[in-house]
């Protein structure tokens, strides 16, 4: 089964995000953010320009992505990584010296890293059971 994506699918996808960032850059205006926060929805629209002006006229076709050969795993994997990464922007302090920044720097280069191993360890455990089911 093929996907035709054209113009018109990705302004499907770009309208809601734009009014999304819109609204959101407008609430953290308001609530005190300073006023170049405004310049988020700018950003959307000049990548769905982007993207939107690399697509053919014609469009094109995609095979869409199936939760087949670990794909499931792989994306709750990422999933728990970013909440990972997520809880430690939340609950770790700004680092108010050097060495604390080196710390933080290492952390982040180190989560990073897991995050890489095991995707490809995922990656290829899923791959080696698809090799090994399509030719027995």
């Amino acid at each position: 089964m093929k996907v035709h994506i054209t113009r018109r699918r990705w302004a499907s996808y770009f309208v809601p995000g734009t009014i999304g960032a819109a609204i959101a850059a407008w609430i953290n205006w308001r609530l005190g953010a300073e006023s170049k926060v405004l310049l988020a929805p700018g950003f959307m629209i000049g990548l769905w320009l982007f993207i939107a002006l690399q697509t053919p006229r014609a469009g094109f076709h995609v095979t869409p992505v199936t939760f087949a050969n670990g794909r499931a795993q792989l994306l709750l994997w990422q999933f728990f990584c970013l909440l990972v990464g997520l809880a430690a922007i939340v609950l770790i302090p700004e680092p108010v010296s050097t060495p604390a920044l080196m710390w933080v720097g290492i952390g982040c280069i180190a989560w990073f890293a897991i995050l890489m191993v095991g995707s490809h360890l995922i990656d290829r455990r899923y791959k080696g059971a698809s090799s090994v089911d399509a030719a027995g």
